[in-house]
């Protein structure tokens, strides 16, 4: 991530912009790929993107991305979106992590792992994106604060095999 990004994903969560205002920018983002395009143009007058910035984008945030266009700093505006959510779930002490499954677990299990992720990182909350990976072979995989948790199958074969290749 980009200090510039950074600072700027800073300046929104200051400026109390609503996690809502940043989720629709991103989806309309996304689902409109030459939006972002037109918006970083160089060819294209300020005037033009500020009308489009008018008529499509959440009001609290359209003085932000009209100044992001003047100074030519529109195409990072995917990466300063995503460092906000980052930022404002380390402000609001919520973690971030990715479960990597074979088999999905029940919302019980979920829970626990929930819980035990908090206990762990000393979070309120935990932010649990699920993945389906089968080459995992069985078990899971836990990704949090820039640590691999593995308890998947693959991994303690991969650790077997490093035990006996030592020996």
């Amino acid at each position: 991530m980009s200090q510039i990004s950074h600072n700027y994903a800073h300046v929104l969560y200051e400026l109390h912009v609503s996690k809502e205002a940043i989720t629709f920018t991103t989806e309309v983002l996304s689902l409109n790929p030459i939006l972002l395009d037109v918006l970083k143009n160089p060819t294209i007058p300020c005037t033009q993107k500020y009308n489009v910035i008018d008529r499509i984008f959440p009001k609290e945030l359209q003085n932000f991305l009209k100044v992001l266009c003047f100074h030519h700093s529109a195409a990072l505006l995917p990466e300063i979106l995503d460092d906000y959510i980052s930022y404002s779930h380390e402000q609001e002490g919520i973690l971030d992590a990715v479960l990597t499954y074979t088999i999905k677990p029940d919302p019980t299990t979920t829970n626990r792992i929930k819980e035990a992720l908090k206990t762990k990182y000393q979070k309120q909350d935990v932010n649990l994106t699920m993945q389906e990976d089968p080459a995992l072979l069985g078990g899971f995989l836990i990704n949090a604060d820039g640590q691999e948790l593995d308890y998947s199958m693959r991994g303690r074969l991969k650790q077997l095999q490093q035990k006996l290749t030592w020996r």
